[in-house]
């Protein structure tokens, strides 16, 4: 983002913006804060459970409750874990000892439809969950890659999204996800809910059909209905989720205090006590009080855990051989489980590299076909009625070099001797501020039909400046090598 006077803006979302105060604290400050959420929120609402899943964040946000809970006397916390079925040992055995150092029952929850059933009957995740769910839509509804074309040729871009509406009804979402819009036909290219939100995935998936089912249903299958059936009981719902983790857990929602505490449809609530609890303030707390994460961290040496072999994570490949000289046979479940997802993101990896490769070296040649073979041609002389030929303004290096003013007098020597008229920065007086030097340059490259660099001139904070300033205004320009006769340089 831009302002209108050019000087770069870095946007941040709300999330960033609109935030409570604690969460800038330091970590010390931070934690207290948040011991004082838990306990007004367990004050108000005592019949609470909280999901354990046996990684980082939880063990962080049981050690505040149970913290917590002492010191002001509160009634006991419900604990969770929900088994999709593919956990590692490590996982399962830190539950019990957890459950044992704190003295609390961390009751275990499976499924009815295991993640092998959950993936066999709907299809594999791959990527996001996001990608994931529009990808399975699009390969249900059948819908040809096809209209995205149609949508990005169309002048009518609201016409068009109305027609395909038409063409394909109840295909709202699947439709604007292919083409990057809303369901009113403006482009949303940049959003999470699209699929080019993936870099080239719509190129990609065109060129590479996938030959399995992508869905990510077992997430709702395995964790999100087992959740809501054992969780409806209670009041209060708590769970370690934090921003830092990024995905949907970092869009904010229609306040800033939902992200921390929020009433849902069915008239529970929902406690996020670690939602502005950075990686920084985790590192603090572990090591202040002696926290010892599982196995899978410790000795294994795996960041987060999350649901084993998940291919959403792009890490999930290298993460299970990291896991397989201690549990051999939870890896080759998840090869079998996931292996078809895990195959084709590093087919999308490789593709995605070779791409970005490609757009840069386009980029390079243009710049450089831009800056030596197509810019001589772009010069002109003034017709007689014009006078006094081209002007032609100077730009290089001037600080930093003893000799510049030799430089440039020669270079516009040269340019007068062909007619020309020579905008000379060099013969500026000396002694003004760096600013009032550029707003005459400024002013004579508003003037000038060419701008000609000197060599070097990239060494030259001032003279990337006016490169930058000369193509926005367009101006025609030579680069990088002196021009020896002038009067050769026409149209």
């Amino acid at each position: 983002m831009r302002r209108c006077d050019g000087v770069k803006e870095t946007y941040k979302s709300r999330v960033y913006t609109d935030r409570p105060a604690y969460a800038d604290f330091d970590a010390p400050a931070k934690f207290q804060a948040i011991q004082s959420i838990i306990a007004k929120r367990l004050t108000q609402h005592p019949n609470a459970i909280c999901s354990y899943s046996g990684g980082a964040d939880s063990d962080i946000l049981l050690d505040l409750i149970e913290q917590t809970r002492k010191i002001f006397d509160l009634k006991p916390v419900k604990y969770a874990f929900f088994n999709t079925g593919l956990e590692m040992q490590a996982t399962k055995r830190h539950v019990k000892e957890v459950a044992e150092k704190y003295g609390v029952e961390i009751a275990e929850h499976r499924p009815k439809t295991n993640i092998v059933l959950a993936v066999k009957n709907n299809g594999v995740p791959f990527v996001s969950k996001i990608m994931s769910a529009g990808l399975g839509e699009w390969q249900k509804k059948r819908i040809p890659l096809s209209v995205t074309e149609e949508y990005d040729r169309a002048e009518d871009k609201a016409a068009k999204r109305q027609e395909l509406r038409e063409r394909y009804p109840k295909c709202e979402s699947v439709i604007n996800f292919l083409c990057c819009c809303n369901s009113a036909g403006e482009p949303r290219p940049h959003i999470q809910l699209v699929i080019n939100s993936s870099k080239y995935m719509r190129d990609f998936i065109a060129e590479y059909p996938p030959d399995f089912a992508i869905s990510a249903k077992c997430c709702d299958y395995c964790k999100k209905q087992l959740a809501h059936s054992v969780q409806k009981d209670f009041d209060m719902i708590i769970t370690g989720e934090r921003r830092d983790e990024g995905g949907m857990r970092s869009v904010p929602r229609k306040d800033n205090t939902s992200l921390c505490f929020t009433e849902t449809s069915s008239g529970q609530y929902r406690l996020r006590p670690l939602y502005y609890v950075s990686d920084a303030d985790k590192a603090w707390y572990k090591e202040y009080y002696g926290i010892r994460y599982s196995d899978a961290y410790e000795v294994y040496g795996l960041t987060r855990t999350g649901c084993c072999g998940c291919p959403i994570s792009y890490k999930a490949v290298d993460d299970l051989e990291k896991i397989r000289p201690f549990e051999p046979n939870v890896v080759k479940a998840a090869w079998a489980i996931f292996g078809k997802s895990y195959e084709y993101r590093r087919l999308y990896n490789e593709y995605k590299e070779r791409r970005k490769a490609e757009d840069a070296k386009k980029r390079a040649d243009a710049k450089k076909e831009a800056e030596n073979d197509g810019q001589c041609h772009c010069l002109r002389r003034m017709d007689d009625a014009g006078g006094g030929g081209m002007k032609v303004y100077i730009a290089g290096k001037i600080t930093g070099d003893p000799n510049y003013k030799g430089k440039f007098a020669a270079e516009a020597e040269k340019i007068r001797a062909a007619g020309h008229i020579a905008l000379n920065p060099a013969e500026l007086p000396e002694g003004m501020e760096p600013g009032d030097y550029m707003r005459i340059c400024f002013a004579m490259i508003d003037v000038a039909d060419v701008v000609a660099f000197l060599p070097g001139w990239q060494e030259s904070s001032g003279a990337n400046v006016e490169w930058s300033y000369a193509c926005y205004c367009r101006k025609r320009v030579i680069g990088s090598v002196y021009v020896e006769d002038w009067a050769t340089v026409d149209a």
